[in-house]
């Protein structure tokens, strides 16, 4: 069997959750641009998630 590196893991409830570094998986270290269209797919995903709520009623700005 193959044993898998994880930066962290937490244990929330029944959930465990592995963190893993984006250096780990690459192999080197994100390039400026890279770390920027994470955050930018993050902030749409945020957006997304704010729509959906305000408009089930969940969320009132």
């Amino acid at each position: 069997m193959e044993t898998k590196k994880y930066d962290a893991t937490y244990h929330l409830g029944k959930t465990t959750v592995h963190i893993v570094s984006p250096e780990t998986v690459l192999g080197r270290k994100m390039t400026e641009e890279e770390k920027q269209k994470v955050l930018d797919e993050i902030k749409k995903v945020n957006i997304e998630i704010l729509k959906s709520r305000i408009a089930n009623g969940e969320l009132v700005i």
